[in-house]
């Protein structure tokens, strides 16, 4: 096998592991290198059921140069939202935190975390319940964005409780009206990463 072909290889092996993942080219669990410029100070690590989560993650990405790490848990909810909630409901009524199937992320070389999440009962969805019990934000500051419907009264003081050791900076709700109106969701989006300095210089 000659060298370039070894060097494909190699190549699409990583990009295969990369989509596995669900991380971008610039990998957060990977170590990162030394002396580069543009390397982002934000990570965007969310978990999307039905995939509207990942849009807005993806969407804040182009927005602030972050990278993405996105979460994936064991159990296969359901697309139906009811006969999802069914499964979830009775993993928070008995204490469950569902085994993800991703790693935790690395987050020592990045500045700020955003963490992206449904709503789910009212609080955290159980997947980013599962990471943030294994997640140390040590120093770090943290944002999050949340979707929801109708019922999110229960995530600042979720957030408050389980964010460890990092400083909860800021909340984003979006209800389902924000979220299905893209000109609407633009300017909310572009509003508070002003708001916050996150927005890319």
């Amino acid at each position: 096998m000659n060298k370039l072909r070894r060097n494909l290889i190699t190549a699409g092996g990583i990009a295969a592991l990369s989509a596995a993942f669900g991380i971008n080219a610039a990998a957060a669990d990977r170590p990162a290198p030394t002396g580069h410029k543009t390397m982002s100070k934000t990570l965007i690590v969310y978990y999307s059921h039905t995939g509207t989560v990942h849009s807005i993650a993806q969407r804040l990405a182009k927005m602030t140069g972050a990278d993405t790490y996105e979460i994936k848990p064991k159990t296969i909810y359901d697309r139906d939202m009811w006969a999802a909630w069914d499964v979830a409901k009775a993993e928070q009524e008995q204490g469950i935190l569902p085994p993800l199937i991703t790693k935790i992320p690395n987050i020592d070389r990045y500045q700020q975390v955003i963490l992206g999440i449904p709503v789910w009962g009212r609080t955290i969805a159980n997947p980013m319940q599962t990471l943030l019990s294994q997640l140390d934000f040590q120093g770090k500051n943290v944002y999050v964005f949340w979707t929801f419907y109708d019922h999110d009264e229960k995530m600042r003081d979720a957030l408050a409780q389980q964010i460890r050791n990092g400083h909860f900076t800021s909340g984003l709700p979006l209800t389902m009206n924000v979220v299905h109106a893209p000109g609407q969701l633009e300017g909310v989006l572009q509003k508070w990463l002003m708001e916050t300095g996150l927005a890319a210089p």
